[in-house]
């Protein structure tokens, strides 16, 4: 399985039933099993401890400096990350706005004349 589907299937589900942040990917996929802590990370993609550990907690969303990064460090795409965080947050956000979503009705398609 490549990288990028074990990354998909992860960020799909956790045990919990739920979508998975990118900052639990990045802990459960490629820390953990490195055995690398935030501190480690940060000396090897050259930015602060506390920007790393940020996104971990899930304060911090991925941005194009950090997907580089983080990118460039595990030999993945830049569009892997920036895409797991837009996917997280779509769902996240339309789960928010679901009741004022539902309230408005789609356009209806018009008949060619």
């Amino acid at each position: 399985m490549s990288s990028s589907s074990t990354i998909t299937e992860a960020h799909k589900r956790n045990g919990l039933g739920r979508r998975m942040r990118p900052g639990e990917v990045l802990a459960e996929l490629y820390l953990d099993p490195l055995d690398m802590t935030a501190h480690d990370l940060s000396q090897k993609i050259l930015m602060p401890e506390a920007t790393i550990q940020s996104f971990l907690d899930g304060e911090r969303a991925v941005d194009v400096d950090l997907a580089l990064r983080l990118a460039r460090y595990f030999r993945t795409k830049p569009q892997l990350w920036l895409n797991m965080q837009a996917n997280h947050d779509l769902q996240q956000r339309s789960q928010e706005m679901k009741e004022e979503l539902d309230a408005i009705s789609p356009r209806q398609a018009q008949d060619a004349a």
